[in-house]
């Protein structure tokens, strides 16, 4: 990747970790405020708040993408303002839902009553958090990295700081899990409206609509799926098992959510402007490329971040259990992580090929793709979970993941091919297994030297192998690796 793509990826790195890592950093918060059946209601409340966004955004965020860098100064105002628009809508029509029918919503899914008042607050929370998400979005399309990080590290102390007053001071559960959202999104976004208002105009041209949502609409049907792959596992586990099983699924799958905070989702950010951007000034043999090296990059990256998972969650959840109090019911979690980490990372690797097939307008293969991925979920979820519990979601997720990783790059390879190094990506898989195995030996009982030990064996073990395997990094990115370093200690060495 470019020095400007890698520069956006790490300043956005940042702000992923402000923006989405929220829950993570305030984990030793709920793991002791909220029981297993309690952290599960929390859960199926996600899934309700991520269904909901997905019917609102209906696609046009990614329609949003595709036209912009095609758009003059004015009309790029026009289709934000558009979007923006769609947002205010629908974000309305989810609130009234949530806010006039929270007895009925609680009753079919907690069966019982005491719910009601959350999903009213989860109502007026999402009406605020559909209006923030524009502004943010204004905020990558414009490439304004710096400020994005800054409202983000923003919310975050907002969050961390309300969070802690409303669950661990006030007492309010689950209520003030979203009542402290509510309050910290108004201040936020009473602090990006100003900023962004000279990017939007406010003209509801019907041709924008018909635009974005003719782009857009085959990602609803990719979401959808995504959502059932994802987090409809939860309604099935709580229909069987109930919140509790949830709660301890939810758990494991937040300890694999890491992936997406530290790299799927900061690089979300920045790839769709920088590659179309890219693809809109130059010829298609480099652009073709621009996607073999990037996944490339990717396998590298997420191996190196799925190692920093899976070598240190044992001794992570014994040290919130041990030092922070947490409940020891959450220990069950344990063999699940390990499995469900791998789902991000599938799917991070099978964003190149879905990128492919949104620049020749054909997303509709991603999503007839996801759609197939998403029935074999549910059919797997139907048949393991009333036997295997938790363990038998996970192991659903998995096996749909690899059959949506393996039919989107067929159909990719079919519409827009690209010459992919097979043979170099299975040899990093390879040595990822390795550097797990070898660093999995490990047994320290003391948890926070394990934690270190064990990391940095690991993870220096699979750098070390890839960097002396010619066929993975080659002598330019090498002479690049070394110039860096050498610069470094020089102007260490120049400062001491």
């Amino acid at each position: 990747m470019s020095k400007i793509a890698l520069k956006s990826f790490l300043v956005y790195g940042i702000g992923s970790i402000a923006r989405s890592g929220i829950s993570f950093f305030l984990l030793p918060l709920y793991l002791k405020s909220f029981d297993a059946s309690q952290y599960g209601v929390l859960a199926i409340l996600t899934v309700i708040m991520s269904l909901s966004t997905i019917f609102v955004n209906a696609g046009v965020i990614s329609g949003l993408f595709r036209l912009y860098y095609d758009a003059g100064k004015e009309e790029k105002k026009e289709l934000l303002g558009a979007t923006w628009f769609w947002y205010f809508l629908g974000g309305i029509v989810v609130s009234i839902i949530l806010l006039g029918y929270s007895p009925q919503l609680s009753k079919y899914f907690f069966k019982t009553l005491i719910y009601s008042k959350a999903l009213q607050y989860l109502g007026i929370f999402m009406m605020i958090r559909f209006l923030i998400e524009i502004p943010f979005t204004i905020l990558r399309l414009e490439n304004k990295s710096v400020h994005y990080v800054s409202f983000s590290i923003v919310q975050i102390i907002l969050e961390v700081l309300l969070k802690i007053i409303f669950i661990a001071y006030l007492g309010r559960g689950i209520s003030g899990y979203y009542e402290s959202g509510v309050i910290a999104g108004i201040i936020l976004l009473f602090g990006l409206l100003p900023f962004t208002f000279k990017y939007v105009r406010l003209n509801l041209n019907i041709i924008h609509y018909k635009n974005l949502i003719k782009l857009g609409a085959p990602f609803i049907l990719s979401s959808i799926a995504v959502w059932v792959l994802t987090i409809s596992d939860r309604i099935i586990l709580n229909y069987f098992h109930g919140s509790s099983e949830v709660g301890i699924y939810s758990i494991a799958d937040k300890f694999a959510s890491i992936f997406n905070i530290v790299l799927f989702r900061p690089s979300a950010l920045f790839w769709a402007p920088f590659f179309f951007s890219f693809a809109s000034n130059n010829k298609t043999a480099e652009i073709k490329k621009l996607l073999n090296n990037s996944l490339r990059h990717f396998i590298l990256l997420g191996s190196i971040v799925y190692l920093l998972i899976v070598l240190g969650y044992k001794d992570i959840l014994y040290i919130l259990v041990n030092s922070f109090g947490a409940k020891p019911e959450y220990l069950l979690s344990l063999n699940l992580i390990p499995i469900l980490t791998i789902a991000p990372f599938l799917y991070l690797l099978s964003r190149q090929a879905g990128y492919a097939l949104l620049y020749i307008k054909k997303p509709i293969f991603a999503a007839i793709t996801s759609c197939i991925a998403a029935i074999a979920n549910i059919i797997l979820n139907i048949i393991l979970i009333p036997y295997f519990k938790a363990m038998g979601a996970a192991i659903a997720t998995i096996i749909a993941y690899i059959i949506y990783e393996v039919i989107i790059y067929l159909i990719s390879q079919r519409k827009y091919k690209v010459e992919y190094n097979w043979f170099v990506f299975l040899r990093i898989l390879i040595y990822l297994i390795l550097s797990f195995l070898v660093g999995g030996m490990i047994d320290i009982k003391l948890n926070i030297l394990s934690l270190f030990i064990k990391e940095i064996i690991g993870i220096g073990l699979f750098i070390s192998l890839i960097y002396y395997d010619r066929s993975i990094i080659i002598p330019e990115e090498k002479n690049k690796i070394r110039n860096k370093v050498n610069k470094i200690l020089y102007e260490k060495s120049r400062s001491i």
